[in-house]
């Protein structure tokens, strides 16, 4: 575990006493100023354990810790003061959230003992952050997985959405990427919930009953709260709920919000879901953007354009049509491959959706099917690393 300690201070002679005691029980770096310590930050961090005297030129104690709070959020500071009042403390927690402060002249001893107890603290901070991360991945596995199993029409096409949403979120400027990517693929999850001879008849274009469209138009609402009783994503089952909603204020849910008021994400996944529609779950093309511009008070213009730069950027389309595919045969299929066609049974039931990458229970779907059906043969499928 990777547990470097940084001493900050514009006194070399503190840093030369400190550190002579610390090293022997830690990996000590020092800076001499607060100049100095955000460049090894960002040079040599993240450090588990900061101390930074608070009285330093140019940058002070509290302005190094509050930056490194926003940029290595995990470190544990503390804070060497000669004086320290009441303003200057609370600046610091507000700021800084500084885990302990030491007063001089100190104890080296006691120095020691609270560099222990930071580590100790970066430590469970680590492995609840590692804990919560495989829970989200556990729980969000298991939602995708449930809906390949039970909807994979639509889970096939909720694939091929991430696919692009993975494309378009560096042309978004967001500021949590992957938030994107992850709504897209769980937008449909709501669909686990609707009896599935609605969902045939919806898919279908056919007419529904007034019970039946009210019990469609839910799915993004079932899927927000499937999705936020999982860790950390509050936000994520927002952009869910909010994925059928036009940019004009129409549509689900039949509340106020309208405009930029809209999640972003949100208006992003409307507009590829309706691509999606439109192309088949192929990548879209500008015939299928020019029918959207057509209902474009549905759509966020400035979301709408940066959609449209995606699909007529011809770097973006070559590596979409010039993936490399080979034959597989079908026993040979493994997690981590694409399909790039549908996989069907001889008369046709649909078992796999073009667009999917799959995975372990995907897998072992198949392997049932292949011993009812004794599949044959080979599927046009992309490896992926």
């Amino acid at each position: 575990m990777n547990e470097k300690v940084l001493l900050v201070d514009d006194d070399p002679e503190v840093l030369s006493a400190l550190s002579r005691h610390l090293r022997r029980r830690f990996d000590i770096r020092v800076a001499t100023g607060g100049a100095e310590a955000l460049e090894m930050a960002e040079s040599q961090g993240p450090f588990a354990v900061v101390l930074c005297d608070m009285s330093m030129p140019e940058i002070d104690g509290i302005e190094v810790l509050g930056t490194l709070r926003e940029r290595a959020p995990d470190t544990v500071r503390m804070m060497l003061t000669g004086n320290i009042d009441q303003q200057t403390a609370v600046a610091a927690v507000n700021r800084a959230q500084v885990f302990r402060f030491f007063n001089k002249p100190f104890s080296a001893n006691e120095i020691a003992i609270g560099v222990q107890q930071a580590l100790r603290h970066y430590r469970l901070v680590l492995a609840e952050r590692e804990l919560l991360e495989e829970t989200l991945m556990g729980s969000i596995k298991v939602l995708t997985d449930v809906l390949s199993m039970v909807d994979h029409g639509s889970f096939g096409a909720a694939a091929a959405m991430r696919e692009w949403a993975r494309e378009i979120a560096p042309r978004m400027n967001l500021a949590h990427p992957w938030r994107l990517p992850m709504a897209a693929m769980l937008a449909p999850i709501g669909r686990v919930a609707v009896p599935p001879e609605i969902l045939r008849k919806a898919d279908a274009g056919s007419i529904l009953t007034a019970e039946e469209i009210a019990i469609v138009e839910r799915v993004p609402e079932i899927g927000r709260d499937l999705i936020a009783n999982i860790p950390r994503m509050r936000e994520v089952a927002e952009i869910v709920y909010y994925q059928d909603k036009g940019f004009n204020g129409s549509g689900f849910p039949a509340d106020d919000t309208a405009g930029t008021d809209i999640p972003v994400e949100s208006r992003v996944i409307r507009i590829l879901a309706d691509l999606a529609k439109l192309s088949g779950g192929e990548r879209p093309g500008t015939e299928h953007l020019d029918k959207l511009n057509a209902a474009a008070e549905q759509y966020c213009p400035d979301t709408l354009e940066v959609v449209a730069a995606w699909i007529t950027d011809p770097a973006a389309a070559d590596r979409a049509t010039g993936r490399l595919y080979t034959k597989v045969p079908i026993d040979q299929l493994e997690p981590g491959y694409i399909l790039l066609e549908d996989l069907k049974t001889p008369d046709g039931h649909l078992i796999l959706s073009a667009g999917l990458r799959l995975s372990d229970i995907q897998v072992e779907r198949l392997r049932n099917f292949q011993e009812v059906w004794n599949l044959k043969g080979t599927v046009r499928a992309s490896k992926v690393d």
